[in-house]
């Protein structure tokens, strides 16, 4: 059922309909006005549509149908399937009550507790907003994907990593419409990535891409997962190149085609130019995206199974080109091809033609978008001409030996090439500074790769755009979500001083387990990693999704490249083949280092090559294999662990559990390993490891490779702190002779921190101010970072509050006592439990369920909603009474009738007319006051406070009472002659 590897398909199956609202659907006839009613803004260049609830209503792209009682909403794609709908989408655990309506806006609120939805409908495109008010709110959501509907047979949703998700056409492969990238923004503007996660053929759910990323919001936080008609692909050309060596895009190569919608980084629109084509299959899609293989790969397949000398490469001189290209600057001039500028607020207009050339090749502005998709693919991409004598060499129609294809060059002609990427212009001062001022070092440029407007939505654009001529470029990937394609970095000449960097921002890395770190999961399994160019560093991926029958698959491959660095890095796959290996180096080079990686198999179809190969290095240079952990479990005929085979390779801390043999082929100086047979290398070396005593868990897809305590490769290592000082977890290991683990892991005996006491300020505290926790802590460890987490419940679990938390520290940090603060909310008043519990960076945390207790209370500010003083006037001798109607949750309070509007302590300044003996939650309040004779013929001033019992009262309510200076009751004659005055 899969539709490709690594693509999970759902089948939505006979007679079932689909559902998943991350896109609900809808709008109204009915304008109905919504007074108060607070609407998202969101422009764009689709029209709006109405719909009525109930029925089908057909746009010129989309057809929508809206349920307005469960929220259910219909979508489909227009002049397909007879106009039906093909999508429906409902949350679970909602209630969907009287919706507001402003145009094309519906708002429902409260769906969940602290949950409003809020859709807005345009002709191809849905805005979902998902307001998530509060912290007790839910954080993800579930959708349904099951109702009766006959012409959802022919669908499938395909999961695209989770980052998108794609209604297919299951006979023509035809991408109707996506469920596009899923977005949060908080009240600051932080953005938080989710994405998508089937949790079984009927339900899927939108949550966030890392949890971490939801500490320290500020709500409300407003999810926005789209839906859109999938109406082209976008290809994104190179601009300009960086060299001509093999492996440099050049200008107007094709770099990728990635669907409509991508969010393409701030520099992808500097450093290329991003052109709309007609949309293609994902099949087409993975064919433009392939590079250009010199070397069959059933050769290498064969020379590495059979460890034979690999193929030498018969078109270095095109090793890595790229088959596709495109001429951009004759596409600008056809008349067909229409230009957008892309506005700040999201809409698009059309530009003039004017200059775009000089435009474009200015890497100092935004580049506009060039729309071709009034054009066919054979006449927007080219073959290269190498490519098709290549292919004619290959059929035999052409003699002529492979050596002797022409190089790699622009598919534009030659007068309109740009042969030199152009800078960001520098002012004359910075220029002259250049000349004047020789810098001791090379620069170090970062630059973001990611999908939440980073630099770079992909390693492969960043690798393209940059060229580590004169400084060190970095590249730092981000969390935001998984990467479905892997890079080949190549066509730079890398030295000490400048070389190519490949690694993961602090924060975003893994923790030696899968699913915790930036993740390349390739959507076509192949080589992830590829590296050609001498001293560059990859490190911190996971990488995953490349294994796969008859394809040369690599997790992380270096070849012909010198002085490089392999570390930290987690690589493993659920099904291995012949021909996989987890991280390697083949061809020339040396000096390469491959430490502190994790490298594990899952279920074997075949036995496979090795965890870690090194391959037939030439030349004078030896390799560097230190601390890594590989683990090949026995299935379908088992494999090896590291193999060397004709290189010069030294194995030092290596820890291998392989079915087969553990080690194979190694230099002189190689010692300290440890193996599950006797293989290992050197006379310090551990044999007989069994891998269920060393290391934590080994159970299929939840392996955890950290070590167990007791295990025989601790303390068993020797100590290599002049290469390296830290482990897989980034923990700095020991020095001294038997310190060192053998292993990516070092087992670090962390002691577990203490709360000494916590205390909460102020309390009670009033709704909408801040309550500070002030937490003492201890830690055996010296120098222990810290975190603090003020739960809601007292269970802890993975270093977060499993049933929600006040507040928690945003950061680690050595302050003792350490504070964080909770803003209370109305819906806090009353008494609150807390349990207090510190997590330090070794992931040790005080254990659930001994969290030390607090309580802390919120009240809100009393109010006096009226004040009465009757009868007003009133005469000698008689009263007035005081009616205060008031308002506090929750509270009891007293009344002040003050004679002066001060207030000191709950006790009147300048005296008072009455005053609440007790507390009292009666209400309305009444006082009263007996007039003297020294208020007669006066008019007395009085001010109202209320006061609760946590000492807060109101401002004052003034107001005044008046007395009579004589009685004015008429006097009254009762029978029997007696006078009442």
């Amino acid at each position: 059922m899969n539709y490709v590897r690594h693509k999970k398909t759902m089948k939505i199956a006979g007679g079932i309909f689909l559902v998943a609202s991350l896109s609900i659907i809808f709008v109204m006839v009915k304008d109905q006005k919504s007074a108060g009613a607070e609407w998202q803004d969101f422009k764009t260049n689709y029209s709006p549509v109405v719909a009525v609830f109930g029925q089908v209503v057909e746009g010129s792209k989309t057809t929508v149908k809206v349920d307005e009682e469960t929220g259910e909403v219909g979508f489909g794609v227009q002049g397909y399937k007879n106009n039906k709908i093909q999508l429906f989408t409902k949350m679970e655990k909602a209630i969907f009550q009287k919706p507001k309506v402003q145009g094309n806006k519906i708002k429902w609120s409260e769906v969940q507790k602290d949950v409003d939805v809020e859709l807005h409908t345009f002709d191809g495109n849905l805005k979902e907003f998902i307001y998530i008010k509060s912290e007790n709110a839910a954080k993800s959501f579930i959708f349904d994907l099951t109702k009766d509907f006959a012409e959802s047979e022919q669908i499938e949703l395909r999961d695209d990593a989770g980052m998108t998700v794609t209604a297919v056409d299951k006979k023509t492969g035809e991408e109707l419409f996506t469920l596009d990238y899923p977005m949060a923004i908080d009240a600051k503007g932080k953005k938080i990535p989710y994405h998508y996660r089937f949790i079984d053929d009927k339900k899927i759910i939108v949550e966030a891409h890392d949890p971490k990323l939801l500490i320290d919001v500020k709500y409300p936080l407003i999810l926005d997962p789209p839906m859109t008609v999938r109406e082209y692909d976008e290809l994104l050309v190179k601009i300009g190149q960086n060299g001509n060596g093999p492996g440099n895009a050049k200008d107007g190569d094709i770099v990728t085609v990635k669907p409509m919608g991508w969010p393409w980084g701030d520099m992808e629109y500097r450093d290329f130019v991003i052109i709309r084509v007609p949309k293609m299959t994902f099949e087409e899609r993975e064919k433009f995206n392939a590079r250009f293989k010199s070397i069959d790969d059933q050769e290498r397949f064969r020379a590495i199974v059979n460890r034979e000398p690999l193929p030498q490469s018969r078109t270095k001189h095109l090793d890595g080109a790229y088959i596709y290209g495109l001429d951009y600057v004759s596409l600008i001039n056809d008349e067909r091809v229409k230009i957008f500028k892309k506005n700040s607020d999201g809409t698009e207009e059309e530009t003039m033609k004017d200059d775009l050339i000089e435009i474009i090749r200015n890497r100092a502005k935004v580049n506009p978008i060039i729309d071709a998709t009034a054009l066919n693919l054979d006449e927007i991409i080219k073959e290269k001409q190498f490519v098709l004598m290549y292919k004619k060499i290959k059929k035999g129609k052409l003699k002529l030996a492979l050596g002797e294809l022409p190089g790699d060059e622009s598919v534009l002609p030659k007068e309109m090439r740009l042969t030199k990427r152009l800078e960001e212009k520098k002012s004359w001062l910075a220029r002259a500074l250049d000349k004047i001022i020789k810098p001791a070092k090379a620069a170090t440029n970062t630059y973001t790769i990611g999908t939440a407007t980073r630099n770079y939505s992909t390693m492969q654009a960043w690798e393209d755009a940059r060229d580590a001529g004169t400084d060190i470029e970095k590249g730092e990937c981000y969390n935001d979500s998984t990467f479905t394609a892997g890079v080949v970095i190549t066509g730079t000449t890398g030295d000490a001083d400048s070389y190519m960097w490949l690694t993961v921002a602090s924060g975003n890395r893994h923790s030696g387990t899968a699913a915790t770190g930036v993740k390349i999961a390739l959507a076509s399994p192949n080589l992830a990693v590829y590296v050609t160019d001498n001293y560059t560093i990859v490190e911190w991926l996971e990488v995953t999704g490349f294994s796969c029958e008859s394809c040369n698959s690599w997790g992380i491959a270096g070849d012909y490249n010198n002085n490089s660095t392999f570390r930290y890095n987690l690589v493993h796959d659920n099904v291995y083949w012949a021909s996989s290996i987890g991280i390697g180096h083949v061809g020339q080079g040396g000096d390469n280092s491959f430490y502190n990686n994790i490298v594990y198999s899952g279920t074997q179809v075949q036995p496979f090559t090795a965890g870690i190969f090194i391959n037939y290095e030439s030349g004078t240079g030896a390799h560097y294999c230190y601390n890594n952990t590989v683990y090949l479990p026995m299935s379908s005929g088992g494999s090896n662990g590291i193999i060397d085979v004709g290189s010069v390779t030294v194995l030092k801390n290596n820890l291998v559990a392989a079915s087969v043999e553990a080690f194979s082929g190694s230099a002189a100086g190689s010692d300290y390993n440890a193996g599950s047979d006797t293989s290992a290398p050197g006379a310090n070396s551990v044999d007989n490891v069994v891998a269920a005593n060393t290391f934590n868990t080994v159970t299929e897809n939840s392996e955890n490779l950290h070590l167990k305590a007791g295990a025989s490769s601790i303390n068993a290592g020797v100590d290599l702190s002049a290469t390296f000082t830290t482990d897989i977890d980034n923990q700095t290991r020991p020095t001294g002779a038997g310190t060192w683990d053998i292993g990516a892991d070092e087992l670090i005996v962390n002691s577990t921190p203490a709360v000494s006491s916590v205390s909460d300020t102020p309390d009670p505290v009033t709704a909408g101010n801040a309550s500070t926790f002030s937490v003492d802590w201890s830690d055996a460890d010296a120098g222990e970072n810290i975190k603090v987490k003020i739960c809601k419940t007292d269970v802890l679990s993975n270093q977060n509050c499993s049933g929600g938390y006040w507040a928690t520290s945003t950061a680690f940090t050595t302050d003792d006592p350490e504070e964080v603060t909770y803003t209370a909310q109305e819906a806090d008043v009353g008494t609150n439990n807390y349990y207090a519990y510190v997590c330090d960076d070794g992931g040790v945390c005080v254990a659930s369920g001994s969290g030390t207790a607090g309580t802390f209370t919120v009240t809100v500010t009393p109010t006096a909603t009226s004040v009465v003083d009757t009868p007003d006037p009133t005469n000698p001798g008689r009263s007035v009474s005081f009616i205060v109607d008031w308002n506090d949750t929750g509270d009891a309070v007293k009344i002040k009738v003050c004679k002066t509007n001060a207030l000191t302590n709950q006790v009147c300044d300048g005296g008072s007319w009455a005053s609440s003996t007790a507390f009292t939650t009666v209400d309305p309040v009444t006082l009263v006051y007996d007039v003297v004779g020294g208020d007669a013929g006066n008019t007395r001033d009085y001010a109202v406070f209320v006061c609760d019992s946590t000492g807060l009262c109101t401002t004052g309510t003034t107001g005044t009472f008046t007395v009579n200076a004589v009685s004015t009751v008429p006097n009254i004659k009762v029978r029997g002659g007696l006078r009442v005055r």
